[in-house]
Protein backbone atom coordinates (compact mmCIF):
# COMPACT_ATOMS: atom_id res chain seq x y z
CA UNK A 1 0.00 0.00 0.00
CA UNK A 2 1.30 3.15 -1.10
CA UNK A 3 2.15 6.07 1.72
CA UNK A 4 0.15 9.27 2.29
CA UNK A 5 1.48 12.36 2.47
CA UNK A 6 -1.01 14.89 4.82
CA UNK A 7 0.53 18.56 4.97
CA UNK A 8 0.01 20.06 8.22
CA UNK A 9 -0.20 23.88 8.22
CA UNK A 10 0.74 26.62 10.12
CA UNK A 11 -2.30 28.60 11.68
CA UNK A 12 -1.20 32.32 13.66
CA UNK A 13 -3.35 33.32 16.22
CA UNK A 14 -5.64 34.92 14.45
CA UNK A 15 -7.21 32.18 12.70
CA UNK A 16 -11.48 33.38 13.01
CA UNK A 17 -14.06 30.93 13.27
CA UNK A 18 -17.76 32.79 12.96
CA UNK A 19 -20.88 31.45 13.93
CA UNK A 20 -24.25 33.24 13.83
CA UNK A 21 -27.03 34.38 16.16
CA UNK A 22 -29.51 31.69 15.51
CA UNK A 23 -26.75 29.23 16.48
CA UNK A 24 -26.36 30.38 19.53
CA UNK A 25 -30.16 30.55 19.87
CA UNK A 26 -30.26 26.89 19.36
CA UNK A 27 -27.60 26.18 22.01
CA UNK A 28 -28.99 28.16 24.78
CA UNK A 29 -32.29 26.51 23.87
CA UNK A 30 -31.04 23.11 24.82
CA UNK A 31 -28.79 23.55 27.46
CA UNK A 32 -30.70 25.75 29.45
CA UNK A 33 -33.76 24.05 29.41
CA UNK A 34 -33.66 21.86 32.49
CA UNK A 35 -31.83 25.34 34.37
CA UNK A 36 -34.20 27.19 36.67
CA UNK A 37 -35.23 30.58 35.25
CA UNK A 38 -32.60 32.31 37.44
CA UNK A 39 -29.90 30.25 36.35
CA UNK A 40 -31.24 30.34 32.53
CA UNK A 41 -31.15 34.37 32.22
CA UNK A 42 -27.85 34.16 33.87
CA UNK A 43 -25.88 32.23 31.51
CA UNK A 44 -27.88 34.08 28.25
CA UNK A 45 -27.09 37.19 29.82
CA UNK A 46 -23.48 36.36 30.08
CA UNK A 47 -23.14 34.76 26.41
CA UNK A 48 -24.88 37.59 25.13
CA UNK A 49 -22.42 40.12 26.63
CA UNK A 50 -19.75 38.09 25.36
CA UNK A 51 -20.83 38.14 21.98
CA UNK A 52 -21.80 42.03 21.99
CA UNK A 53 -18.20 42.29 23.08
CA UNK A 54 -16.52 40.56 20.02
CA UNK A 55 -18.26 42.85 17.25
CA UNK A 56 -17.92 46.63 19.63
CA UNK A 57 -14.68 45.65 22.08
CA UNK A 58 -16.68 46.90 24.67
CA UNK A 59 -18.25 45.33 27.53
CA UNK A 60 -21.66 46.34 28.16
CA UNK A 61 -22.00 46.42 31.70
CA UNK A 62 -25.13 47.42 34.44
CA UNK A 63 -27.82 46.03 31.39
CA UNK A 64 -29.05 42.28 30.01
CA UNK A 65 -27.91 42.01 26.35
CA UNK A 66 -30.42 40.39 24.39
CA UNK A 67 -30.63 38.01 21.23
CA UNK A 68 -30.61 40.48 18.26
CA UNK A 69 -33.64 41.11 16.17
CA UNK A 70 -32.03 39.99 12.89
CA UNK A 71 -29.12 37.21 11.95
CA UNK A 72 -25.72 38.54 13.53
CA UNK A 73 -22.81 37.06 12.38
CA UNK A 74 -20.09 36.68 15.12
CA UNK A 75 -16.24 36.07 15.10
CA UNK A 76 -14.19 34.62 17.89
CA UNK A 77 -10.06 34.05 17.93
CA UNK A 78 -7.46 33.26 20.43
CA UNK A 79 -6.75 37.45 20.38
CA UNK A 80 -10.33 38.43 20.74
CA UNK A 81 -10.63 36.09 23.92
CA UNK A 82 -7.46 37.35 25.23
CA UNK A 83 -9.04 41.29 24.47
CA UNK A 84 -12.36 40.01 26.33
CA UNK A 85 -10.68 38.80 29.52
CA UNK A 86 -8.31 42.11 30.06
CA UNK A 87 -11.33 43.82 29.23
CA UNK A 88 -13.07 42.49 32.48
CA UNK A 89 -10.51 42.95 34.03
CA UNK A 90 -10.74 46.55 33.32
CA UNK A 91 -14.28 46.74 33.92
CA UNK A 92 -13.52 46.28 37.52
CA UNK A 93 -15.56 43.00 37.79
CA UNK A 94 -14.59 40.78 41.28
CA UNK A 95 -13.59 37.13 41.04
CA UNK A 96 -16.62 35.69 40.77
CA UNK A 97 -18.19 37.43 38.37
CA UNK A 98 -15.12 37.04 36.05
CA UNK A 99 -14.93 33.39 36.92
CA UNK A 100 -18.41 32.92 35.60
CA UNK A 101 -18.25 34.99 32.75
CA UNK A 102 -15.60 33.13 30.98
CA UNK A 103 -16.61 29.57 31.79
CA UNK A 104 -19.75 30.48 30.23
CA UNK A 105 -18.04 31.41 27.16
CA UNK A 106 -15.68 28.96 27.54
CA UNK A 107 -18.86 25.94 27.52
CA UNK A 108 -20.35 27.92 24.02
CA UNK A 109 -16.77 27.50 22.65
CA UNK A 110 -16.89 23.67 23.42
CA UNK A 111 -20.59 23.23 22.44
CA UNK A 112 -19.96 24.49 18.72
CA UNK A 113 -17.20 22.93 17.99
CA UNK A 114 -14.44 25.07 18.63
CA UNK A 115 -10.70 23.98 18.39
CA UNK A 116 -8.99 23.23 21.62
CA UNK A 117 -6.33 25.60 20.78
CA UNK A 118 -8.72 28.55 21.13
CA UNK A 119 -10.64 27.05 23.70
CA UNK A 120 -7.73 26.82 25.45
CA UNK A 121 -6.73 30.14 25.87
CA UNK A 122 -9.18 30.80 28.71
CA UNK A 123 -7.84 27.91 30.67
CA UNK A 124 -4.87 30.06 32.02
CA UNK A 125 -6.67 32.85 33.55
CA UNK A 126 -9.44 31.04 34.68
CA UNK A 127 -6.92 29.24 37.18
CA UNK A 128 -5.64 32.51 38.12
CA UNK A 129 -8.85 34.18 38.64
CA UNK A 130 -10.17 31.00 40.89
CA UNK A 131 -6.78 30.87 42.60
CA UNK A 132 -7.44 34.80 43.91
CA UNK A 133 -11.39 33.65 44.57
CA UNK A 134 -10.23 30.69 46.87
CA UNK A 135 -8.07 33.08 48.86
CA UNK A 136 -10.85 36.12 48.94
CA UNK A 137 -13.64 33.48 49.99
CA UNK A 138 -10.81 32.28 52.73
CA UNK A 139 -10.35 35.92 54.18
CA UNK A 140 -13.67 37.16 53.63
CA UNK A 141 -14.97 33.76 55.64
CA UNK A 142 -17.12 34.88 58.54
CA UNK A 143 -16.37 33.13 61.99
CA UNK A 144 -20.25 32.13 63.40
CA UNK A 145 -21.15 30.03 66.16
CA UNK A 146 -24.37 28.47 67.28
CA UNK A 147 -24.65 31.84 69.48
CA UNK A 148 -25.38 33.39 66.10
CA UNK A 149 -28.10 31.01 65.03
CA UNK A 150 -29.59 31.63 68.58
CA UNK A 151 -29.67 35.36 68.06
CA UNK A 152 -31.20 35.08 65.20
CA UNK A 153 -33.84 33.37 66.73
CA UNK A 154 -34.24 35.49 69.97
CA UNK A 155 -34.70 38.62 67.11
CA UNK A 156 -37.72 37.01 65.29
CA UNK A 157 -39.82 36.60 68.92
CA UNK A 158 -38.93 39.74 69.50
CA UNK A 159 -40.10 40.77 66.18
CA UNK A 160 -43.22 38.91 66.98
CA UNK A 161 -44.06 40.03 70.32
CA UNK A 162 -43.58 43.86 69.12
CA UNK A 163 -46.58 43.15 67.06
CA UNK A 164 -44.89 42.77 63.83
CA UNK A 165 -45.68 39.20 63.07
CA UNK A 166 -48.78 37.31 62.86
CA UNK A 167 -48.42 34.16 64.26
CA UNK A 168 -48.60 32.50 61.15
CA UNK A 169 -45.96 33.91 59.56
CA UNK A 170 -43.73 33.90 62.73
CA UNK A 171 -43.94 30.17 63.19
CA UNK A 172 -43.47 29.80 59.43
CA UNK A 173 -40.14 31.70 60.04
CA UNK A 174 -38.68 30.33 62.84
CA UNK A 175 -39.24 26.38 60.75
CA UNK A 176 -37.79 28.01 57.98
CA UNK A 177 -34.99 28.96 59.91
CA UNK A 178 -34.96 25.73 61.56
CA UNK A 179 -34.03 23.53 58.98
CA UNK A 180 -31.45 25.99 57.41
CA UNK A 181 -29.99 25.69 60.60
CA UNK A 182 -30.70 21.52 60.53
CA UNK A 183 -29.75 20.74 57.26
CA UNK A 184 -26.92 23.22 56.68
CA UNK A 185 -28.05 23.29 52.99
CA UNK A 186 -28.40 26.61 50.64
CA UNK A 187 -31.50 28.62 50.86
CA UNK A 188 -33.01 27.86 47.69
CA UNK A 189 -33.14 24.48 48.47
CA UNK A 190 -34.96 25.05 51.92
CA UNK A 191 -36.87 27.06 50.20
CA UNK A 192 -38.25 24.36 47.85
CA UNK A 193 -39.54 22.08 50.44
CA UNK A 194 -42.42 20.25 50.34
CA UNK A 195 -44.29 17.75 52.66
CA UNK A 196 -43.40 14.78 50.76
CA UNK A 197 -39.81 15.77 51.60
CA UNK A 198 -39.80 15.46 55.38
CA UNK A 199 -39.98 11.85 56.86
CA UNK A 200 -39.66 12.82 60.58
CA UNK A 201 -39.59 9.20 61.89
CA UNK A 202 -36.22 8.96 60.04
CA UNK A 203 -35.43 12.65 61.01
CA UNK A 204 -34.25 13.26 57.48
CA UNK A 205 -35.28 15.90 54.57
CA UNK A 206 -34.85 14.47 50.97
CA UNK A 207 -34.00 16.87 48.22
CA UNK A 208 -34.55 16.34 44.86
CA UNK A 209 -30.97 15.99 43.30
CA UNK A 210 -32.01 18.48 40.30
CA UNK A 211 -33.30 21.46 42.66
CA UNK A 212 -29.61 21.51 44.26
CA UNK A 213 -26.70 24.05 42.76
CA UNK A 214 -24.91 21.03 41.96
CA UNK A 215 -27.52 18.82 40.36
CA UNK A 216 -28.49 21.89 38.64
CA UNK A 217 -25.13 22.56 37.15
CA UNK A 218 -24.39 19.04 36.32
CA UNK A 219 -28.16 18.62 34.95
CA UNK A 220 -28.49 15.97 37.68
CA UNK A 221 -32.13 14.02 37.37
CA UNK A 222 -33.65 11.02 39.35
CA UNK A 223 -31.59 10.68 42.52
CA UNK A 224 -31.48 12.12 45.93
CA UNK A 225 -29.92 13.90 48.13
CA UNK A 226 -30.43 13.60 51.88
CA UNK A 227 -30.13 15.94 55.12
CA UNK A 228 -30.92 15.58 58.81
CA UNK A 229 -33.58 17.19 61.54
CA UNK A 230 -32.73 18.58 64.63
CA UNK A 231 -34.64 17.51 67.15
CA UNK A 232 -35.86 20.87 67.79
CA UNK A 233 -36.76 20.92 64.36
CA UNK A 234 -38.62 17.73 64.06
CA UNK A 235 -41.22 18.75 66.82
CA UNK A 236 -40.95 22.40 65.64
CA UNK A 237 -42.50 21.04 62.05
CA UNK A 238 -44.95 18.49 63.67
CA UNK A 239 -46.36 22.01 64.85
CA UNK A 240 -46.65 23.46 61.93
CA UNK A 241 -47.80 20.77 59.67
CA UNK A 242 -50.53 20.69 61.87
CA UNK A 243 -51.99 23.80 62.87
CA UNK A 244 -51.09 25.18 59.73
CA UNK A 245 -51.90 22.31 57.06
CA UNK A 246 -54.63 24.24 55.37
CA UNK A 247 -52.30 26.59 54.37
CA UNK A 248 -49.41 24.42 53.41
CA UNK A 249 -52.21 22.13 50.93
CA UNK A 250 -52.92 25.85 49.33
CA UNK A 251 -49.80 26.07 48.66
CA UNK A 252 -49.78 22.79 46.81
CA UNK A 253 -47.66 20.95 49.58
CA UNK A 254 -44.96 23.50 49.46
CA UNK A 255 -43.90 24.24 52.92
CA UNK A 256 -42.86 27.86 52.21
CA UNK A 257 -43.13 29.14 48.86
CA UNK A 258 -46.09 29.18 46.31
CA UNK A 259 -46.13 26.74 44.12
CA UNK A 260 -45.27 28.24 40.68
CA UNK A 261 -42.45 30.88 42.09
CA UNK A 262 -39.00 30.18 40.04
CA UNK A 263 -36.88 32.81 42.13
CA UNK A 264 -36.12 31.89 45.14
CA UNK A 265 -33.05 33.97 46.12
CA UNK A 266 -35.66 36.28 47.89
CA UNK A 267 -37.72 34.15 50.30
CA UNK A 268 -40.09 35.85 52.61
CA UNK A 269 -38.20 35.85 54.99
CA UNK A 270 -35.48 37.75 53.73
CA UNK A 271 -38.42 40.52 53.22
CA UNK A 272 -39.34 40.20 56.96
CA UNK A 273 -35.43 40.80 57.68
CA UNK A 274 -35.25 43.59 55.17
CA UNK A 275 -38.24 45.19 56.89
CA UNK A 276 -37.19 45.17 60.08
CA UNK A 277 -33.54 45.99 59.81
CA UNK A 278 -33.64 47.91 63.42
CA UNK A 279 -34.47 44.37 65.04
CA UNK A 280 -33.48 42.21 63.12
CA UNK A 281 -29.56 43.48 62.05
CA UNK A 282 -26.94 42.24 64.31
CA UNK A 283 -23.06 41.25 63.59
CA UNK A 284 -21.91 37.75 64.05
CA UNK A 285 -19.25 36.40 66.20
CA UNK A 286 -16.09 37.67 64.82
CA UNK A 287 -17.64 41.56 65.19
CA UNK A 288 -17.00 42.12 61.38
CA UNK A 289 -19.79 40.59 59.48
CA UNK A 290 -23.68 41.37 59.47
CA UNK A 291 -25.80 38.38 59.50
CA UNK A 292 -26.88 36.91 56.49
CA UNK A 293 -29.78 33.89 55.84
CA UNK A 294 -27.19 31.95 53.75
CA UNK A 295 -25.28 32.41 57.38
CA UNK A 296 -26.70 29.23 59.08
CA UNK A 297 -25.03 27.02 55.93
CA UNK A 298 -21.60 28.52 57.56
CA UNK A 299 -22.73 27.85 60.80
CA UNK A 300 -23.67 24.00 60.51
CA UNK A 301 -20.04 23.78 58.70
CA UNK A 302 -18.07 25.45 61.23
CA UNK A 303 -20.71 23.99 64.20
CA UNK A 304 -19.78 20.86 62.91
CA UNK A 305 -16.27 20.72 63.26
CA UNK A 306 -16.25 22.48 66.29
CA UNK A 307 -18.19 19.67 68.18
CA UNK A 308 -16.54 16.82 66.68
CA UNK A 309 -13.86 18.24 67.91
CA UNK A 310 -14.90 18.59 70.87
CA UNK A 311 -16.39 15.01 71.21
CA UNK A 312 -13.13 13.78 70.12
CA UNK A 313 -13.88 12.65 66.93
CA UNK A 314 -12.61 15.17 64.05
CA UNK A 315 -11.25 12.52 61.91
CA UNK A 316 -11.63 12.87 57.63
CA UNK A 317 -14.10 10.40 57.53
CA UNK A 318 -16.72 12.49 60.14
CA UNK A 319 -16.01 15.91 58.30
CA UNK A 320 -16.44 14.49 55.07
CA UNK A 321 -19.99 13.33 56.45
CA UNK A 322 -20.70 16.60 57.04
CA UNK A 323 -19.74 17.97 54.07
CA UNK A 324 -21.71 15.47 52.25
CA UNK A 325 -25.38 16.20 54.14
CA UNK A 326 -24.45 20.06 53.19
CA UNK A 327 -24.52 18.39 49.47
CA UNK A 328 -20.81 18.57 48.85
CA UNK A 329 -19.30 15.51 47.02
CA UNK A 330 -16.76 13.31 48.34
CA UNK A 331 -13.01 13.12 46.63
CA UNK A 332 -14.17 11.25 43.72
CA UNK A 333 -11.51 8.47 43.61
CA UNK A 334 -13.06 4.70 43.34
CA UNK A 335 -12.59 3.78 46.65
CA UNK A 336 -14.85 6.43 48.26
CA UNK A 337 -17.48 6.22 45.44
CA UNK A 338 -17.78 2.19 45.31
CA UNK A 339 -16.46 0.73 47.78
CA UNK A 340 -15.97 2.72 51.31
CA UNK A 341 -18.74 5.29 50.83
CA UNK A 342 -20.61 6.96 53.52
CA UNK A 343 -24.02 5.25 53.60
CA UNK A 344 -26.90 7.32 55.04
CA UNK A 345 -26.96 4.99 58.68
CA UNK A 346 -23.54 6.10 58.52
CA UNK A 347 -24.05 9.68 58.15
CA UNK A 348 -27.56 9.78 60.60
CA UNK A 349 -24.66 8.16 63.35
CA UNK A 350 -22.68 10.65 63.17
CA UNK A 351 -25.26 13.46 62.77
CA UNK A 352 -26.94 12.11 65.66
CA UNK A 353 -23.70 12.17 67.81
CA UNK A 354 -22.97 15.68 66.95
CA UNK A 355 -25.54 17.77 65.96
CA UNK A 356 -29.05 16.30 66.53
CA UNK A 357 -29.56 17.43 70.29
CA UNK A 358 -28.12 21.00 69.33
CA UNK A 359 -30.56 23.57 70.74
CA UNK A 360 -31.45 27.23 68.95
CA UNK A 361 -35.07 27.98 70.16
CA UNK A 362 -35.49 30.36 73.10
CA UNK A 363 -37.68 29.21 75.71
CA UNK A 364 -40.88 30.73 74.73
CA UNK A 365 -40.49 28.91 71.10
CA UNK A 366 -40.01 25.94 72.79
CA UNK A 367 -43.43 26.76 75.05
CA UNK A 368 -45.39 27.47 71.93
CA UNK A 369 -44.06 24.50 69.54
CA UNK A 370 -44.85 22.26 72.75
CA UNK A 371 -41.49 20.98 73.33
CA UNK A 372 -41.42 20.05 76.81
CA UNK A 373 -37.31 20.03 78.41
CA UNK A 374 -37.40 16.17 78.20
CA UNK A 375 -37.48 16.57 74.33
CA UNK A 376 -40.81 15.39 73.39
CA UNK A 377 -44.03 17.27 72.35
CA UNK A 378 -47.33 18.10 73.91
CA UNK A 379 -50.71 17.68 72.00
CA UNK A 380 -51.71 20.64 69.81
CA UNK A 381 -54.59 22.27 71.09
CA UNK A 382 -56.71 22.73 67.61
CA UNK A 383 -60.24 23.32 68.76
CA UNK A 384 -62.26 23.79 65.80
CA UNK A 385 -60.56 20.86 63.66
CA UNK A 386 -60.22 23.42 61.01
CA UNK A 387 -56.62 23.47 60.30
CA UNK A 388 -56.89 21.36 56.42
CA UNK A 389 -55.89 18.14 56.05
CA UNK A 390 -53.17 17.45 58.49
CA UNK A 391 -54.74 18.66 61.40
CA UNK A 392 -57.90 16.63 60.21
CA UNK A 393 -55.59 13.27 59.75
CA UNK A 394 -53.17 13.74 62.41
CA UNK A 395 -52.70 14.70 65.95
CA UNK A 396 -49.93 14.97 68.25
CA UNK A 397 -49.48 13.03 71.17
CA UNK A 398 -46.01 12.99 73.26
CA UNK A 399 -43.73 13.96 70.08
CA UNK A 400 -45.46 11.17 67.82
CA UNK A 401 -47.46 11.91 64.90
CA UNK A 402 -51.18 9.30 65.16
CA UNK A 403 -52.71 8.54 61.84
CA UNK A 404 -56.82 7.86 62.76
CA UNK A 405 -57.85 6.90 59.72
CA UNK A 406 -57.07 6.65 56.16
CA UNK A 407 -58.05 8.46 53.00
CA UNK A 408 -56.43 9.13 49.66
CA UNK A 409 -55.19 12.52 50.83
CA UNK A 410 -53.92 11.72 54.12
CA UNK A 411 -51.98 9.42 52.93
CA UNK A 412 -50.59 11.73 50.91
CA UNK A 413 -49.17 12.82 54.67
CA UNK A 414 -48.37 9.88 55.46
CA UNK A 415 -44.54 10.34 54.96
CA UNK A 416 -44.34 12.41 57.40
CA UNK A 417 -44.87 10.30 60.26
CA UNK A 418 -43.90 6.71 58.70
Amino acid sequence: MASETIWLRYKGNNVKYKFTSEDIEELLADHTKELSESSRKEIERYIWQFLHFTKTGELVKGKNPKAPEKVEVYEISEDILREYVDALSRAGYGESAKLKRMRYVKMMLRLLGAPAKVIEVLDAPLRKTKDAWIAKLEDDTPDVTIEDAREFFARLEKLFESGKLSESRYVKAVVFALLLFSTGRRVSEVAQTTVDMINIKLHQVKFDASKTKEGRLRNATGYFKIAFLTREAELALKFYLTKYGKEIEDRGGYLFIHQNKKYFKDTFLHKIIKENREIMKFEVSDGIHEFELKFFRKIFAQEWRRQAEAKGIANDRVLTAGRKIMGHSPVRDVHNMHYDALRISELWKYYKQIYYDLRVLTPKQRKLFGIDEGGSCKRVATPNRDYGIVASYYQIIAGSLIVPRKSQLAMNYLIIAS
